[in-house]
């Protein structure tokens, strides 16, 4: 007698969940197809074909690294176009999830800001909107429910296939997945360091995979990716990458590990005491002869040392303001001696392009994203430990390499939404889980 009123009930319920479900997508589409273009486009890369063996000239590579590409154009254009308007419909219809943007403001107006002295102002500009655009994908991704865990599943889901799609043409195809003459694994990213780079992101958010709730045939497909991304560290030959998964690595135990903090920290403190002892009583060789034992690298990181200082004496040229948001490494550079396109060291750059003043409005960005996901991880440890990992994974590479403000990369594009994502959580401090709701 019953029966109908509440099978009613439960398929309108159902309905209701489907309709939201293809919602979400729609908020979660931008995101999905700017980083699968993003680590995919040398792929679709017009003049693929025309390059030896996967090496790429100078002018190719500042023509990726500015988002040049006509197909990178088309499909970033689209998918900021796309949030853009799904931001103004949000926000008419009263459903606009709220972000604190309090840190990222001035350092995006002080972007703007340096038009005025850029020596190419049409291309800070230009970068500028970019970075707009990519907050729109952002702001507009974390409009779906339970956004952090759906976001954190595209990004697994694409690095998985870009593990297993570079492993496929090392296989498949060594003359392009394999250096000549080196025998360094690069897959189709034309460069080992640019595979050691997805490895770093890969580790970072599947490693904390391995103990989530699942089924054992998970847990162990989870491990086989984990073991074929660290194979891919090692074959690659990227020091960097290997450095940092290893750093990664140590900082996943040291959270999941169940004993005190106090201990932990003790124990973590008389290893670092125990290596230093060591390296003073019984490491008899030279910084220079260390590096080249262990890392197979010299002291000055391959060159990057003396890159650091003339990157650091233009710095000190415009040290107030900088030279413009993205207003150094341009087209112009191809006709000098510079041929790197990157100080190799993404925090030499903003000083470099930003000066101390706009340096530290972006510092600000980051400490603040530090600290936010630090006590949102302690209160959700499963739920915002991928973040965690992949933000100091990002972090800590761009020691090496430069991402941060790099017009459209992957890793800028991360730093954003990573960043978008934690600040649109509410943070109650009178819940120990927070239950998040869309307005």
């Amino acid at each position: 007698m019953f029966s109908l009123p509440q099978t009613f009930e439960i398929s309108t319920f159902t309905g209701e969940i489907s309709k939201q479900h293809q919602k979400d997508w729609l908020y979660l589409a931008p995101v999905a197809a700017v980083l699968a273009f993003v680590l995919f486009q040398l792929i679709f890369f017009s003049n693929y074909l025309d390059i030896d063996l996967g090496d790429i000239t100078p002018t190719d590579k500042l023509d990726i690294q500015q988002g040049g590409n006509i197909f990178r154009q088309l499909v970033m254009s689209l998918a900021m176009v796309f949030s853009f308007i799904g931001l103004i419909v949000q926000i008419k219809q009263k459903q606009y999830r709220r972000v604190n943007m309090a840190l990222m403001i001035p350092f995006v107006v002080y972007c703007f800001a340096s038009i005025a002295w850029s020596p190419v102002p049409f291309i800070t500009l230009k970068r500028c909107i970019q970075i707009l655009g990519l907050l729109a994908i952002a702001l507009y991704a974390v409009q779906a429910q339970n956004h952090n865990e759906k976001i954190l599943q595209i990004i697994r889901t694409v690095l998985a296939a870009v593990v297993l799609t570079n492993l496929f043409v090392i296989i498949l195809f060594p003359g392009i997945g394999i250096t000549p003459g080196t025998h360094e694994w690069r897959g189709y990213l034309q460069h080992k360091n640019s595979l050691g780079a997805v490895t770093i992101l890969a580790v970072a958010v599947w490693l904390p995979a391995i103990f989530e709730k699942q089924s054992l045939r998970k847990k162990l497909a989870v491990a086989f990716l984990i073991a074929i991304t660290l194979l891919l560290t090692f074959m690659s030959d990227s020091k960097t990458a290997l450095l940092i998964n290893f750093v990664l690595i140590a900082i996943w135990l040291f959270i999941i590990v169940p004993l005190p903090f106090v201990l932990k920290m003790s124990l973590s403190g008389a290893m670092l005491v125990f290596l230093f002892l060591w390296f003073l009583n019984f490491q008899f060789a030279s910084i220079n002869d260390f590096t080249e034992n262990i890392f197979a690298r010299s002291a000055d990181l391959t060159g990057r040392t003396q890159l650091w200082g003339v990157v650091f004496d233009e710095f000190l040229s415009h040290p107030y303001f900088g030279v413009g948001y993205n207003g150094f490494w341009t087209s112009q550079i191809i006709e000098s001696d510079w041929v790197t396109f990157q100080a190799h060291n993404g925090y030499l750059d903003i000083l470099n392009e930003l000066g101390v003043v706009g340096a530290t409005f972006f510092f600000l960005t980051l400490v603040g994203l530090l600290v936010r996901i630090i006590r949102l991880m302690l209160r959700n440890p499963s739920g915002f430990l991928p973040y965690f990992l992949l933000f100091a994974g990002i972090v800590l590479h761009n020691f090496m390499e430069s991402n941060f403000c790099r017009a459209m990369t992957r890793n800028w594009f991360l730093y954003l939404l990573i960043y978008v994502i934690i600040f649109a959580i509410p943070f109650s401090k009178s819940s120990p889980r927070m239950q998040e709701r869309h307005p």
